[in-house]
């Protein structure tokens, strides 16, 4: 399963790391998952071959069609690896993303994807056997940042914004190898960079201490959290040589609300009203927390283009503390700043002095 090509990459010590940086990026949300934002296609098997570069290539091409185009194909590794002409096979490769641009094998008709149903995965270099039909091309390819170096944290985010899932190589180590789920917290270390080739198809910097990548792996289904990995931002070199396809336009999600208020208007109801900064929203989440830090939960969902909603039903004397998010189809924008209000005590309860008007508090002097 340790399959991108040593030789491709540089020593360990020229890495730079990512770690220490903050886990917010200015007008990125704080969570997107293209598999669940739009949908992902099924989890692939590279078997005993290390072909995990082949796969990282196709599966960024995967999931391009699958979010600018709205269908499913399944692209075939096996071409890339038989018909490639670096000299990449089952003992390592490289990003072969110039095949689906413009690099041609002798005997092909042209560059592009060529289908799985046409050249199945057999986990082993074959003849390549031209020609075969092609299909979807890039326009482009790049590196995030340098081929042999791990990008910032924020740099890989808007990667997978501007352009989709992007591939990506890690240290595939032990800790690894023996996921079985939750977030990763504790990296590999390897006697190289990095050894194994996957696919970021999001973040959430809700998850860990500091925010995690959703991974994409190419081990089938069984492995991990059904083919997926939580790994924290910052270790085993996850995101080196990190490159992604240019193809079409990501559709993106809504902005942020801005100008929060919230009003105790009774014993037992609080207002709230903001300002609508999006054309392409679908609704709105409302949370709302005790202390304003943490334990937020979802109360309530309004359509899209409403910029009110009334908390009732609470209880008297008690403060809460509110954030708002957009909601589309394919994410959700980063929360509004939080706003904070207070029902009103029972007014028989309190001292009439605190109540009276201040005309008839003097007379009563």
């Amino acid at each position: 399963y340790m399959g991108t090509e040593a030789a491709e990459v540089a020593p360990a010590a020229e890495v730079p790391p990512a770690i220490g940086e903050s886990a917010a990026v200015a007008g990125l949300p704080v969570a997107l998952n293209w598999c669940t934002a739009v949908g992902c296609t099924p989890v692939r098997d590279q078997g005993s071959c290390g072909s995990c570069w082949a796969f990282g290539t196709a599966g960024v091409m995967e999931q391009n069609i699958r979010i600018v185009d709205g269908v499913s194909k399944d692209l075939s590794e096996q071409y890339l690896l038989s018909c490639n002409t670096d000299g990449w096979t089952c003992d390592g490769g490289w990003w072969a993303h110039d095949y689906n641009w413009w690099k041609v094998p002798p005997g092909e008709p042209g560059p592009g994807a060529v289908y799985e149903a046409a050249f199945p995965y057999l986990a082993t270099r074959v003849s390549c056997n031209p020609p075969h039909t092609h299909y979807e091309q890039i326009a482009d390819w790049e590196y995030v940042g340098a081929s042999n170096g791990v990008p910032t944290v924020a740099a890989l985010k808007q990667a997978i914004y501007d352009h989709g899932p992007i591939a990506v190589a890690v240290c595939a180590g032990t800790r690894f190898g023996s996921y079985t789920g939750g977030v990763l917290t504790i990296g590999d270390t390897c006697s190289k960079p990095v050894n194994h080739g996957v696919i970021l198809v999001g973040w959430d910097d809700s998850l860990g201490t500091n925010g995690a990548w959703i991974l994409r792996n190419s081990w089938g289904p069984g492995w991990g959290e059904g083919g997926y990995m939580k790994i924290a931002y910052g270790i085993s070199n996850v995101g080196y040589g990190a490159s992604y396809v240019v193809r079409g336009s990501m559709p993106h999600g809504p902005l942020a609300p801005t100008g929060l208020k919230a009003a105790g208007v009774s014993t037992s109801r609080i207002d709230l009203s903001w300002t609508d900064t999006s054309s392409n929203e679908t609704g709105f989440r409302i949370e709302r927390s005790p202390n304003g830090t943490s334990s937020w939960q979802q109360v309530a969902t309004v359509g899209a283009n409403v910029q009110a909603w009334s908390n009732t039903g609470l209880p008297l004397s008690t403060t809460y503390y509110y954030r708002v998010q957009a909601t589309s189809d394919t994410e959700s924008s980063p929360y509004s700043n939080v706003a904070q209000a207070r029902t009103w005590p029972n007014l028989s309860d309190l001292d009439e002095s605190f109540y009276l008007p201040l005309a008839e508090r003097s007379f009563r002097r």
